[in-house]
């Protein structure tokens, strides 16, 4: 008799899947009967293991996340904390005290040994299927379709028509699928953890959070941020200041974001072409009315800045499984994304009727 090969595991016997001397002081991936998995040591120095996927957005805790002193997993994408698969950031979800599936290890004779969680011989991480997934799926059935016309797709911005703003474009290649490329230019609670130059871990979530549809398939979120001390707008505004952010989306895939601090204002636009394989095209455009000159310095320093914050975004989005982005945990600093979502189930439902 024939037995799978990729996830086929005995029930209730220790399976080695790592050396103990391999798993030190940062969270290490491993993958058993058909689940990726996290392994770490607590502060007790004992073997945790649980799903490898953050239940927030998807991102890996072992390829993005990191261990505090305490012994605490810290997922890198927002910094929700974990104790021993528990989330700690009481009160700030919507399941609060959150606890993921842990399993069962045993160190012995210098390997860290694992059971199958729970009594099935084959198991596999419970998901929704990605929105994105199902769009190229209709799009391609249905692409002879007569569609609603009646979407802003935000292709031209009141600043490209201004003489007061300068313009800087570029075009970058993603591996990543274009909807979570897209969902990330929309996370309002993402830039204090991954970009370093103006992200404030001292003080990352977003005040006086306000949402706005601007259509059936459009919207804009509005909030106010601290940036990190030294930062750009530290030195365009007050000392320390807070910025006014300004984040719209239109169908399919645009965005729109705005940080104005004071009469100083910073456009980026972006746009997320799918390619084959899972990857993503992206057109993004900068447009300011600060720091221009004739000799195009300005130009050069804002595209710079434009590539190196697109450099840290790709450092965690390779880490992130589109298959997850709708995990069980969710905030109120999501509604953007949320609300991009339901644009996108609602435009599906419309077409397909």
């Amino acid at each position: 008799m024939m037995f799978p090969t990729l996830a086929f595991t005995l029930p209730g016997l220790l399976y080695p899947v790592l050396f103990s001397n391999q798993l030190g002081k940062q969270p290490v991936q491993v993958y058993f009967g058909g689940n990726v998995l996290v392994l770490y040591r607590n502060s007790h120095d004992k073997v945790v293991a649980h799903t490898d996927i953050c239940p927030h957005q998807g991102a890996s805790f072992a390829n993005a996340g990191h261990l505090t002193p305490s012994g605490e997993l810290v997922c890198g994408y927002h910094g929700f904390k974990f104790c021993r698969g528990k989330f700690q950031g009481l009160g700030l979800v919507d399941k609060p005290g959150y606890q993921m599936p842990l399993w069962e290890t045993r160190e012995e004779g210098g390997l860290i040994c694992m059971k199958l969680l729970g009594s099935c011989v084959h198991t596999r991480v419970h998901t929704r299927v990605h929105a994105s997934v199902h769009a190229s799926v209709h799009a391609s059935v249905h692409a002879s379709m007569a569609y609603p016309t009646d979407v802003h797709t935000g292709m031209q911005v009141p600043e490209a028509l201004d003489d007061s703003f300068a313009k800087v474009v570029g075009c970058r290649m993603i591996h990543q699928d274009h909807q979570v490329v897209t969902e990330n230019v929309l996370d309002m609670m993402h830039v204090s953890y991954v970009h370093r130059a103006f992200g404030n871990r001292a003080s990352p979530l977003p005040t006086n959070v306000k949402y706005e549809m601007l259509g059936d398939y459009a919207g804009r979120s509005t909030f106010t941020y601290r940036p990190k001390p030294g930062s750009l707008a530290s030195f365009l505004g007050p000392p320390f200041p807070e910025v006014l952010v300004e984040n719209e989306f239109y169908l399919p895939s645009t965005t729109v974001t705005r940080v104005k601090t004071g009469r100083f204002v910073k456009t980026v636009v972006t746009r997320a072409l799918p390619q084959e394989h899972g990857s993503t095209k992206l057109f993004w455009e900068v447009h300011r009315n600060f720091g221009m000159d004739s000799f195009g310095i300005g130009n050069a320093v804002m595209a710079h800045l434009m590539e190196k914050t697109l450099d840290e975004d790709v450092q965690i989005l390779k880490h992130v499984d589109p298959r997850h982005r709708e995990g069980p945990i969710g905030v109120k600093y999501d509604v953007t994304i949320r609300k991009y979502r339901q644009a996108i189930n609602a435009w599906m439902h419309r077409t397909l009727l």
